[in-house]
């Protein structure tokens, strides 16, 4: 438990507060110190004036301003992006899963607020930044899993894309079960044939 004597303005704080029968989590930079109460402001911009009497729980304050954790990791991707540091999509979830890790690791004398919604929520953006979508069509010939229509398979290349699609549908001898395979590019020139129907499943 932190001492409200030794709260600065400046200082990042993290604790509860009660209301009635409600409970806030409050984290943010306290612009304002008085004897009664605190300001505080919230890096989503929101401020939330704080009396002592209302603090419910264990306040945790630091000098270091934590940044938006989704931002700075958006950051580093364009960076590392940029200078091609990952190969395949899953060199660059476990770049993120390390990241995700280090952030967890200081959350507790930090004022991190790492949530289990947010690191989902973060993987999940991530999941498929270098996945490109690539489109397989039937015609129904040989023993085709649909009779017509296409499919689409998230990968990093032509080559995953066709893997991919032969572990959900494996091939009968050497015979491949779909039609054609169009990377985007070559499918823009005719998605127009498919425009009534919709993509029987997606493979990521």
């Amino acid at each position: 438990m932190t001492s409200y004597a030794t709260v600065r303005e400046g200082d990042n704080i993290q604790c509860l507060t009660r209301k009635g029968d409600k409970l806030k989590r409050v984290a943010g930079k306290i612009s304002i110190v008085s004897d009664d109460f605190l300001v505080v402001s919230g890096q989503d911009g929101s401020v939330e004036k704080i009396d002592f009497t209302n603090i419910w729980g264990p306040v945790r304050t630091s000098s270091y301003y934590p940044p938006e954790i989704r931002a700075v990791l958006s950051s580093c991707l364009t960076k590392l992006l940029k200078k091609h540091a990952f190969k395949t999509q899953r060199e660059l979830n476990l770049f993120v899963e390390g990241y995700l890790r280090g952030m967890a690791a200081q959350q507790n004398y930090r004022c991190y607020q790492l949530k289990a919604e947010d690191v989902e929520r973060i993987k999940s953006d991530c999941g498929s930044i270098l996945l490109k979508p690539f489109y397989f069509t039937f015609d129904g010939s040989g023993r085709q899993p649909y009779k017509d229509g296409y499919c689409i398979v998230l990968a990093e290349n032509l080559q995953s894309a066709v893997e991919k699609f032969q572990r959900r549908f494996p091939p009968v001898g050497r015979r491949a079960r779909f039609r054609n395979a169009y990377n985007e590019q070559n499918w823009k020139q005719i998605e127009k044939n498919f425009r009534n129907c919709a993509a029987h499943e997606t493979l990521a």
